[in-house]
């Protein structure tokens, strides 16, 4: 088999940098003239700046990514006993990082097709199967019989669904059939070559089942969720906004960028 040369460009920050020429100058001096290396006026003037630019209260300058990584590894609690998994062909500092916390770190490289993930311990209800209700009642089941969940992770509808649970009078408990909302439908209708084969149905797990999860991860981006996450979070709870139901679970983490969190501050 021919093998073609490939020339790649080496990235020059020259450009981006000359934008900027003055103030990086101008930093560099006052430093130097200050001798405050570590710490000092400077650092402190950049860390408030950054966190402001973020839209978070505070800002952490490190000295390299070993000791960045290593301070967040320590602000999630990780250490003794636990175990890190990171790609083989990774920088020495992600090693060093996560045996300076004091946990073991797992060397894996991912198999393209099945990532590593064993397809006999992937468990999803069947959209297809010839008895919808028998198959929500074997799903529950199976979850029941797998000690439940550990970790849910959620994303979250613009209408305030999670999983497929859309708006209605009540939350339903168990795995069930749901007719999907128009705005999910539409929301969905980019995976399909026409909106006219976006399924009008879909089997989702129960708010019962997601709130019996040991802990609960809900991601959310971009501007057109802001009002849903305010709602979802903030808002009284009520089934017209399932995902306001997580207000009553004892253990879950919201992670929404500047533009989906923009008004819930």
């Amino acid at each position: 088999m021919s093998e073609t040369p490939v020339t790649v460009p080496f990235v020059s920050f020259r450009p981006m940098e000359r934008e900027l020429d003055a103030d990086l100058r101008g930093a560099f001096a006052r430093v130097l003239d200050n001798s405050w290396y570590i710490g000092g006026r400077e650092d402190a003037a950049f860390e408030k700046a950054f966190a402001a630019y973020c839209g978070v209260r505070h800002c952490v300058g490190c000295g390299n990514g070993l000791d960045a990584l290593v301070l967040i590894l320590k602000a999630m609690g990780i250490g003794p006993g636990d175990e890190v998994i990171a790609p083989s062909n990774t920088f020495i500092a992600t090693v060093l990082a996560i045996s300076y916390a004091g946990a073991a770190p797992v060397l894996v490289e991912p198999t393209l097709g099945s990532y590593n993930i064993d397809p006999a311990r992937i468990h999803i209800p069947d959209g297809m199967a010839a008895d919808p209700e028998a198959e929500c009642r074997r799903y529950d089941a199976l979850v029941e019989s797998l000690g439940g969940t550990d970790l849910q992770l959620l994303g979250m509808g613009h209408n305030g669904h999670i999983g497929f649970n859309e708006p209605g009078p009540a939350f339903v408990r168990e795995t069930h059939v749901v007719d999907l909302a128009e705005s999910t439908i539409e929301a969905n209708a980019r995976f399909f070559a026409h909106r006219d084969e976006v399924p009008r149905q879909a089997i989702t797990m129960g708010i019962g089942t997601i709130m019996a999860a040991k802990e609960i991860l809900v991601v959310a981006n971009g501007s057109d969720k802001a009002d849903i996450v305010r709602r979802a979070f903030f808002g009284p709870v009520t089934p017209e906004v399932p995902a306001s139901i997580l207000q009553f679970h004892p253990n879950v983490t919201v992670v929404v960028d500047k533009e989906a969190g923009a008004l819930c501050q």
